[in-house]
């Protein structure tokens, strides 16, 4: 590891023996970025503008007591291979073992109000970038600099400068006046979306580097970016303890070594709980194809008193003994395997969950292969659904191939339900498992798929609202024959009932209209409710997606 001296500016190589305290810099790269090359040559380069970070980080180091910092645009040398690879693979050790580690907003002018619903803070391009995110969480102790290296605050929030406050660069603190609503470092997670123990440095992160589930520490790597596609997955390494070589030009396989990686030292199943929480995507398969997967996994924690068998990744897929609902008898509809995970907190509803619900991921057979379908996600389902033995089964890792026309020359059908006033109207419950309940800004998303060949088939959705008051709960039928590639018959059904009889539901013999859709508004004391068609093609699958709208509102 090379640290720059702050009185000489000269570069000097050490090994973890001798190592001495540094301060680190946290910062997003520039135009004009002092490199290695440049620092070892002519002195002419020390007036180009990726100087004066420099100049002002040894300065605030050397205020502050410190002799030598580290920066990445210099001390490495990125013309080596393998000392790159080297450097990535020891990034978060560095960050996590340095005494200190400024983060420098380069955004953020000094007059700023960073508790501003609209700042230059929390809108700095810092917080959308991927390797700053180990910067965040690895050190021990961070200070927040503006544009002109004057501090922001620091995390934890009892960790003072410890060099006064006098002015100067470096050493003035800003005063921070936090809302009501939020501290300093409730701010940060509140951008950042990182677990605010995190945040707030309550203990150390390589500490308890396996108390967060891998898909929560995914969903903190979601929505940044990086420069190359691959540097994705090799920014977050450190996160999860693991090492991996550097292959620049392998694209999104990257993420998908990164999680054979994890598979290696974790028996954490929740790297299977990607798309949970998202709308459906059109696509299956056993790994996620990069962080933004897991971005609804926020809340998601191992179940510590789960009972959780080994697997193996081989040729064929993963080896995996679960609990398992029981397999449909309409082969278009997906069964579900337990993994040892659950949602905590649900950032959707704003509350705790059930601690006798479990994550599952959906799974059908294809021939003589397990695989994950497209156009499902992960579910949360109480644990009395699964049965008590452990099948053991392969999970196919590859991409289904488009001969499978029963996936690709699909139909995709959305039922899309606006609740206008959840005071007077909420869905209770769906029918069948395979639909995907998924609640956000006041809407139900219900999606399954027509999977045959070409030819006729139907199915049927159950849904279950409530009203306010005394009134017996209602559940709507819908009803959709796809007979041929150009034809689809659609009905709504209104019956008051108790409770979903799913079997008996499941058996019945559908009922089809010819007309395209019951399209009349029906009255339900003081809701309505009023189907709308819309349909659309999927341009980049071989499939149609047709969008049912229903508006359930109330009267007046």
């Amino acid at each position: 590891m090379r640290l720059i001296n702050v009185d000489t500016l000269a570069l000097e190589e050490f090994f973890d023996h001798n190592r001495p305290r540094y301060a680190i810099l946290s910062h997003t790269w520039g135009p004009n970025e002092i490199t290695f090359k440049d620092f070892q040559g002519s002195r002419s380069s020390r007036y180009r503008g990726g100087f004066n970070k420099i100049d002002g980080m040894r300065r605030v180091a050397r205020d502050q007591g410190y002799e030598w910092i580290w920066i990445d645009t210099c001390c490495i040398d990125k013309s080596s291979s393998t000392e790159l690879s080297e450097a990535i693979n020891s990034m978060f050790s560095w960050y996590e073992q340095a005494s200190v580690c400024y983060i420098y907003l380069e955004d953020v002018p000094p007059e700023d109000d960073i508790a501003a619903r609209r700042s230059r803070f929390r809108r700095s391009r810092w917080f959308t970038r991927g390797w700053t995110l180990q910067e965040l969480v690895a050190p021990r102790f961070v200070e927040f600099y503006n544009s002109s290296w004057e501090c922001i605050q620091t995390l934890p929030a009892s960790q003072q400068l410890a060099h006064g406050s006098s002015s100067g660069s470096g050493r003035r603190r800003l005063e921070y006046r936090p809302s009501s609503r939020l501290s300093f470092a409730e701010l940060v997670a509140d951008i950042t979306r990182i677990n605010r123990k995190v945040v707030r440095k309550d203990t150390d992160f390589a500490d308890d580097i396996t108390v967060y589930s891998v898909a929560e520490k995914m969903s903190w790597a979601s929505g940044r970016e990086t420069t190359r596609k691959e540097d994705r997955a090799y920014s977050l390494l450190g996160l999860f303890g693991v090492n991996m070589p550097m292959l620049y030009g392998e694209g999104n396989k990257a993420f998908e070594r990164l999680q054979e990686e994890i598979l290696k030292i974790s028996d954490d199943q929740s790297i299977f709980a990607w798309g949970y929480g998202l709308p459906p995507l059109p696509r299956g398969g056993l790994f996620a194809q990069s962080p933004d997967d897991f971005a609804g996994c926020r809340g998601i924690t191992v179940r510590e008193e789960a009972e959780s068998p080994h697997y193996t990744l081989t040729n064929k897929g993963l080896h995996l003994g679960a609990r398992v609902t029981n397999e449909q008898p309409d082969c278009r509809l997906p069964f579900y395997a337990a993994i040892n995970c659950q949602e905590e907190f649900s950032s959707t509803t704003g509350s705790f969950q059930n601690s006798k619900d479990t994550l599952a991921i959906p799974l059908c057979r294809l021939g003589n292969r397990t695989v994950r379908p497209p156009f499902t996600a992960p579910v949360s389902l109480p644990l009395v659904s699964f049965g008590e033995s452990w099948p053991q089964f392969y999970i196919s890792n590859c991409e289904i191939p488009r001969r499978f026309d029963l996936f690709y020359d699909s139909i995709s059908i959305s039922f899309d339900m606006e609740i206008v006033d959840r005071s007077v109207v909420t869905t209770v419950e769906t029918y069948p498992l395979s639909v995907i309940h998924h609640s956000a800004h006041d809407r139900v998303l219900l999606v399954f798929n027509r999977w045959e060949t070409p030819g006729e088939a139907s199915t049927t959705l159950l849904v279950r609202f409530r009203l306010s008051g005394e009134l017996p709960d209602i559940a709507l039928r819908l009803g959709v024959a796809a007979a041929t590639e150009e034809t689809d018959h659609f009905c709504i059904e209104r019956h008051e009932v108790a409770t979903i009889e799913k079997e008996k539901s499941l058996s019945e013999q559908m009922f089809l209209l010819k007309e395209t859709l019951w399209e009349e508004e029906t009255e339900w004391d003081s809701a309505r409710l009023k189907p709308v068609v819309r349909r659309r093609e999927a341009q980049r699958y071989k499939s149609r997606r047709v969008d049912l709208f229903l508006e359930v509102r109330p009267f007046g």
